[in-house]
C-alpha cells in the first residue's frame, strides 16, 4: 500500500501539481482581453479526460489489470508532459523586446510576498477560496457512492462519473466565454453557488435517477468552471502587479490543494455521525455558499474593511 502511496499519491500530485501552476500562470502571461475563453478552451482537457477516462478505464483495468493499467497512463502522461516541457515556448513581442530596457529590476520574494499580504483584496478571496474548496471535491468523491447507497445499480452509479465529465467537457467553453462579459470573478461565483445550492437539494434530487444525473452534469460543469477560472480571477484582482501574479496564482491553487484533500476526509467524518451522505452533501454545500460569498464580494468586503481602518486611525489621531 506505501508504494501507491508514494507513487499515484505523492509523486503523481506532485508532477500534476506543476504542470498545472505552469500552465495556469503561461496562461495568464500570454492572455490578457480574452483571458476567461483561452483559460476555458485549455481546460477542455480536463473535460475530455475525465469523460475518455471514465469509460476506458474501467475496461482497460478488466483486460489488463490494476497494475499495467497504472504503467499504461504514467507512459501516457510522461509523454505529454516531456512534450510540453520540450516544445512549448512564449513567444516575445516586439514591442516587448524594445521596452526591456526600461523595465525596473524584478521584485524579490520578500517584496512580492509582502504585496501580497498587503493585498486585502487577494487575501478576501484567499479565505473564500479555502472555505468554498472544503466542499468544493465532496460531489465527485461521493456521489458514486451515494448513489450505491440510494439503491441505483453499480453501472448507473458509475456512470455519473462520465456524466461529471460531460459536464465539465460541455461547460467550460460557454462559462468562459460569458466570463469575459461578466467578470471572472462574478462567473465563478455564480457557477458555484448554483452547485452549493444543489449539494443542498441532493437528499431530494436522489430520487431520480435523471435528476441525480443532472446534478452530476453540473457538478462537472461548476468544478470546470472554477479551476478554468480561478486562475484569470487573481489575475484580475493583481491587474497591473505583474510581478505577484505568478506566486499570487500558485498560492491560490495551494490554498484550494489544503481543501480539496481536507474536505472528503471532513465529508466522511460527517457521514459517520450521521449515517447519510445527505448530511455530508449539506454541509459541503453550506461551506461552498460561505466561500463563494467572500470571493463574490472580496472587492466590496475590501473597501468596507479600509473604511474602518481609516475610521479608527482618524478617531487615534484626533
Amino acid at each position: 500500500v506505501w508504494q501507491l502511496q508514494l507513487t499515484y499519491g505523492v509523486m503523481m500530485g506532485v508532477g500534476h501539481s506543476l504542470g498545472l501552476f505552469s500552465g495556469v500562470v503561461l496562461m495568464n502571461k500570454l492572455f490578457t482581453k480574452r483571458r476567461g475563453m483561452a483559460h476555458g478552451l485549455a481546460g477542455v482537457g480536463a473535460g475530455v479526460g475525465t469523460l475518455v477516462n471514465g469509460a476506458m478505464l474501467p475496461a482497460l483495468m478488466q483486460a489488463v489489470g490494476v497494475n499495467d493499467t497504472l504503467r499504461i497512463m504514467a507512459a501516457l502522461n510522461f509523454v505529454l508532459m516531456a512534450a510540453a516541457g520540450i516544445f512549448f515556448s512564449i513567444p516575445i513581442r516586439k514591442s516587448e523586446a524594445r521596452s526591456n530596457f526600461k523595465k525596473p529590476p524584478p521584485s524579490s520574494q520578500s517584496e512580492i510576498w509582502g504585496k501580497i499580504w498587503r493585498h486585502r483584496t487577494l487575501n478576501i478571496m484567499y479565505l473564500g477560496i479555502f472555505v468554498a474548496s472544503f466542499g468544493l471535491w465532496i460531489p465527485t468523491v461521493y456521489m458514486v457512492r451515494y448513489a450505491k447507497d440510494a439503491g441505483y445499480s453499480e453501472s448507473n452509479a458509475d456512470g455519473l462519473v462520465t456524466f461529471i465529465g460531460i459536464g465539465g467537457l460541455v461547460g467550460r467553453i460557454p462559462t468562459a466565454f460569458a466570463s469575459d462579459s461578466l467578470g471572472q470573478r462574478q462567473t465563478v461565483s455564480y457557477s458555484i453557488v448554483i452547485l452549493g445550492i444543489m449539494s443542498l437539494l441532493l437528499w431530494k434530487l436522489i430520487e431520480s435517477y435523471v435528476a441525480l444525473a443532472a446534478y452530476a452534469c453540473i457538478t462537472g460543469w461548476c468544478v470546470g468552471a472554477f479551476m478554468s477560472l480561478l486562475g484569470p480571477c487573481i489575475a484580475e484582482a493583481v491587474e497591473g502587479q505583474i510581478d505577484i501574479m505568478p506566486t499570487a496564482t500558485t498560492l491560490a491553487f495551494s490554498i484550494l490543494g489544503i481543501g480539496f484533500m481536507s474536505g472528503p476526509p471532513i465529508g466522511g467524518v460527517v457521514f459517520e455521525a450521521f449515517g447519510t451522505f445527505s448530511a455530508t452533501f449539506f454541509v459541503g454545500g453550506v461551506q461552498m455558499l460561505v466561500g463563494i460569498f467572500l470571493l463574490l464580494f472580496s472587492v466590496k468586503l475590501s473597501s468596507f474593511c479600509s473604511v474602518i481602518k481609516d475610521g479608527d486611525q482618524s478617531e487615534t489621531q484626533a
